[in-house]
């Protein structure tokens, strides 16, 4: 399909445009899912048809989405920058890492629209991981961002802290989901300021220690 898909895309522009452009539109509608995935690809390749490639994020394939997500590399990052992050919370570990890579590619126009999807839960993890990768990223937005995650973590280690084992499974599991808690909203920390890794690495090694003195 990757051979079919190229060739219908190098005669796009030509003029057998048309026809060229309806095998492609017959291949980004197939069943097979390779066929889809080489369609959206060639498309992104080409910066041509970004509908068909963001219909292909919504594929019930993943390595389709994949490609439609490494596809978007092709166009205008304003214009991708929607669709992108709404791909950055893709049920999909895959499809997000595409995501975090096309956002560090497309670069600085993605910045603002990172900084927002940090408030959405499933895409704050993909939208951080990229945004640590980008030049030129606000500072201050990511320093306040830093200080609610140490602030949550802080919370959670200290309810975590206040529950004592008592033999009940219902405490235990409630003790870990907090200490879990603790650790997540404290990696975030270390993840958005990575000039003070220092002092935030110090605080994780505190939260994870078993030792209660430390952890106080």
């Amino acid at each position: 399909p990757e051979v079919r898909a190229r060739a219908a895309g190098t005669l796009l522009p030509s003029s057998d445009g048309a026809a060229a452009g309806a095998v492609l539109d017959e291949m980004a509608a197939s069943p097979d899912p390779g066929w889809r995935a080489a369609a959206v690809a060639t498309l992104g390749e080409l910066g041509e048809r970004l509908g068909t490639v963001t219909t292909g994020l919504a594929d019930r394939d993943a390595s389709v989405r994949r490609a439609a997500v490494s596809a978007l590399r092709g166009f205008d990052p304003h214009s991708s920058a929607g669709p992108l992050m709404e791909a950055l919370g893709d049920p999909d570990p895959t499809v997000r890492d595409a995501a975090v890579e096309t956002s560090v590619r497309l670069g600085a126009p993605l910045a603002q629209p990172l900084l927002e999807a940090l408030t959405e839960p499933s895409r704050e993890e993909a939208a951080l991981l990229a945004l640590a990768r980008l030049p030129r990223v606000d500072p201050n937005a990511l320093l306040g961002y830093a200080r609610g995650q140490v602030s949550r973590a802080v919370h959670y280690h200290r309810l975590w802290r206040g529950l004592a084992p008592d033999g009940d499974d219902r405490v235990g599991v409630l003790r870990f989901s907090l200490q879990h808690k603790a650790l997540q909203h404290a990696v975030n920390a270390f993840r958005a300021m990575p000039g003070e890794s220092a002092g935030v690495e110090v605080a994780l090694e505190n939260l994870a220690s078993r030792d209660p003195e430390q952890r106080a």
